[in-house]
């Protein structure tokens, strides 16, 4: 019988979240060339991990919300989830991830020269 350990499940677990931050770190590149031209391979992997994990605390897994998430961090700043123009839509604790991004997108679109 073959039994894997809690450790190989744990890795095995983290092999498509890997695979998922190295297409993201390739969305950065291409969505942001100037930004992340001087930026490392190894610093890049480990900023789109960070906003993967901040973006799940707020319930946001949908890969294209995630990549939401890293325009907006890019564009406004890491703590674009506390400022006024989008931290009311992440306090709908009734709402998804999914539908909390679809709002602040709307937000952004429509008033993007405000923000």
């Amino acid at each position: 019988m073959f039994v894997l350990r809690h450790d190989q499940m744990e890795k095995l677990r983290q092999v498509p979240i890997d695979v998922a931050n190295r297409k993201l770190c390739q969305y950065a590149r291409i969505r942001f060339p100037d930004h992340f031209a001087a930026t490392q391979d190894k610093q890049l992997l480990a900023f789109v991990s960070a906003i993967r994990d901040k973006a799940q605390t707020y319930g946001i897994v949908n890969e294209n919300d995630v990549a939401t998430a890293l325009d907006l961090t890019v564009m406004y700043s890491p703590e674009f989830y506390t400022e006024p123009w989008a931290a009311d839509i992440f306090s709908l604790v009734h709402l998804s991830g999914q539908e909390k991004m679809e709002m602040l997108r709307c937000r952004v679109r429509t008033t993007e020269a405000d923000l």
